[in-house]
């Protein structure tokens, strides 16, 4: 049976633990997914603000040359009233191309556009260089930036621009200048009127980084990477030259980072188009099928070209998890689940050990009950067995004058005394079981207690030969006890004393004061003694040892069992020092009441030797 269960707890043991890498598994795959869909749904709503800036403007180009200051105008005033985040807009212009005169920029103000007076803002200067390339003789269809198309896009994206949201009009597409950062977009020449001078115009939407780093991520920061438990992380945008563009609080590095993804811009070959997905630490890559992202659950990336200006880099959004990376937090929670199934097995293994204990001492307990009924029988069977033959012979006219009948009559009183013992004895033991066997306390002397036992004891110490020595300390303080409950106690130590004896016939009484708060009495033999691996037992009820089985003396392994529970109900205690071949000496200790402790004097013992056997 033992085998069995540790079979099964070594079964459910592996089982646990190979649930356990599942579970983990399934934890990463889950955890990678939503931190993929965090940082698509970053970007997305990132290019969403960024394309709502956009809206306003899709008519310009539909404006005569002559009036495109005042669509460009009339559309900046829309954009700034309808945007959600119209501070995000540090600055708008329109970038003018003429002939002999380079590009002229024009700022928005009070609803008007007006020539820049002096040179370019310094911000804006790398851009001057950059828009001649980003202007209509350019090929939209392909810009220049733009790669071959590995991953299959649909050709709208490209011909009108990014995939900004609804109400895309035919056009090129805008462009990003992140070191600005600045939004741009070419318009196509009117030439309708030869006669007009031609030119190249952009409209150019400045940035406010200041507004983007300290407002607008961290609310996606905080709308994508909640603080919640395994799912809690690190945010940092960075550009690809290595500058900072905001972070959560702690420095981030690409080595470092779960995973990370391109904010902007088209990636130039060798790149592939799944490259715009978020790249996770151990360079795994999620793959775009058709115009969907299938792992992340989200749409194609919003393309938004780079310009080109010197000096630009690609914004960078990393994320790594709190607790180090992902991997720690998964493996943290395997960790945890791990302990708590393995703590629930070792209880079921404790539970299964108390199960086996208490079977194997049921077990054990119904062996020494079964000596018990064989030992109460054989203890019933000879007296009953002296006391039938001798009424037989009385009842059979066998005995024939009164010596004999006096005789027969005071064994059948000895075997009557003995099963009038063995009863009480029982009913002792049966009451103690039930614990109400609390007898009444009263201010008595030891030395009663101890002469009553010897008085109940005298004829079998008499018939068995045993020489006695008495040493009992005059003037012992009085005792909370029951004299006729120790007295008992005090027959049941002799009984054993006497019967186990050996070849010795002395026997030993002893009380004396201990210590000013306990009374000390003894009872002693130079026996057989008691082997060391049944010491630990004999107080069990029922426990008799082999070696006292085997030599067939007689007992019902109730007389120690009784005696330490009438002991103990009294206030005391019951020890035992014993030695193999050695004898045995019982001690049983009692407390003196506390009234009486300072009215207490040793005096040296009074020694009194009886040989009642010579008597």
């Amino acid at each position: 049976m033992t085998c069995a269960l540790v079979a099964v707890l070594a079964t459910l043991a592996s089982l646990q633990y190979r649930w356990s890498k599942q579970v983990s598994d399934a934890g990463r795959a889950r955890m990678t997914a939503e931190l993929v869909s965090s940082m698509m749904g970053f970007r997305r709503d990132f290019a969403r603000e960024l394309s709502t800036l956009t809206f306003p403007f899709q008519e310009v180009e539909r404006a005569a040359p002559e009036k495109r200051q005042a669509a460009v105008a009339q559309s900046s005033s829309e954009m700034m009233a309808t945007a959600a985040h119209a501070k995000l807009v540090k600055h708008v212009f329109l970038a003018n191309e003429r002939s002999g005169k380079g590009i002229q920029l024009y700022e928005v103000t009070g609803g008007k556009l007006s020539l820049t007076q002096g040179s370019w803002p310094a911000e804006l200067v790398p851009l001057r260089e950059a828009l001649p390339a980003s202007g209509p003789s350019h090929d939209f269809r392909r810009p220049r930036h733009l790669p071959e198309m590995h991953g299959r896009l649909p050709d709208r994206n490209l011909e009108h621009g990014p995939s900004n949201g609804p109400g895309q009009q035919h056009g090129p597409p805008w462009f990003i200048a992140a070191s600005v950062p600045a939004l741009i977009r070419p318009l196509h020449e009117h030439v309708a009127d030869t006669r007009a001078e031609r030119g190249r115009q952009w409209i150019v939407i400045e940035l406010d980084r200041e507004f983007i780093r300290e407002h607008l991520f961290p609310e996606l920061v905080s709308r994508y990477f909640p603080n919640i438990a395994e799912q809690s992380y690190d945010v940092e945008v960075t550009s690809s030259a290595g500058n900072d563009v905001f972070d959560s609080g702690r420095q981030l590095t690409e080595h470092g980072a779960d995973a990370r993804l391109d904010l902007f811009g088209i990636p130039g070959p060798p790149r592939e188009w799944n490259s715009a997905v978020p790249q996770l630490r151990n360079g795994a890559r999620l793959r775009i099928s058709g115009v969907h992202i299938e792992e992340a659950g989200a749409s194609a990336p919003i393309l938004l070209p780079d310009l080109g200006v010197p000096g630009d880099s690609n914004w960078v959004l990393l994320a790594r998890n709190r607790q180090g990376s992902l991997e720690t937090a998964v493996a943290q929670v395997r960790t945890e689940n791990l302990a708590f199934s393995f703590g629930i097995l070792v209880v079921l293994a404790a539970t299964m050990g108390i199960i086996l204990l208490a079977s194997h001492r049921a077990r054990r307990l119904a062996q020494l009950q079964m000596n018990f009924v064989a030992g109460v029988s054989h203890e019933l069977r000879t007296p009953i067995t002296v006391i039938s033959s001798a009424a037989e012979n009385i009842a059979d006219g066998v005995i024939e004058n009164k010596r004999q009948i006096a005789r027969y009559g005071q064994v059948i009183k000895n075997q009557a005394g003995q099963l009038k013992q063995l009863v009480e004895q029982i009913l002792l033991f049966a009451t103690t079981q039930h614990g109400n066997t609390s007898p009444p306390l009263h201010p008595s002397s030891v030395e009663d207690a101890i002469e009553l036992a010897l008085t109940n004891m005298s004829e079998t110490i008499r018939q068995e030969g045993i020489q006695l020595e008495k040493s009992i300390q005059t003037s012992l303080p009085p005792l909370l006890i029951n004299v006729q409950a120790l007295a008992q106690c005090l027959q049941n130590l002799i009984a054993n004393a006497v019967k186990y004896r050996g070849e010795s016939h002395w026997l030993g009484i002893a009380a004396a004061l201990h210590d000013p708060g306990e009374v000390m009495i003894s009872v002693s033999d130079r026996g057989i003694g008691i082997d060391s691996a049944d010491m630990k037992h004999i107080f069990e009820p029922f426990y008799r040892a082999s070696e006292v089985r085997d030599a067939q003396i007689h007992g019902t392994g109730l007389g120690l069992s009784v005696a330490k529970s009438t002991v103990e109900n009294m206030g005391g205690r019951i020890t035992v020092e014993s030695r193999r071949g050695g004898g045995t000496s019982f001690f049983i200790h009692i407390p003196v009441p506390a009234l009486e402790e300072a009215r207490v004097s040793p005096r040296h013992p009074k020694i009194v030797t009886s040989d009642l056997h010579s008597q």
